[in-house]
């Protein structure tokens, strides 16, 4: 099963339509196209379904990161 999903470097890179249900960590540094408000989405979703069917104690110590492409902070975030 496929958890981790790494992307470096794939400059040409517009779009991820879909993620497989079991990609929870995925990485997509200097991927300067992807849609990432699109993609954070589908990642997040992932995230959500696999972690809601899990008891609590499965859950704990979970680390869940991801890395998107930019050159900014997004203006939503106030630090």
């Amino acid at each position: 099963m496929l958890k981790w999903l790494y992307l470096d470097d794939c400059k040409k890179l517009v779009s991820l339509t879909e993620l497989p249900p079991s990609v929870l960590y995925l990485k997509a540094v200097n991927c300067t196209y992807l849609d990432t408000d699109y993609t954070q989405r589908l990642l997040l979703e992932n995230m959500l379904q696999a972690f809601s069917k899990d008891t609590p104690n499965e859950n704990e110590g979970v680390d869940a990161i991801s890395f998107f492409p930019g050159a900014q902070v997004p203006c939503m975030f106030d630090f």
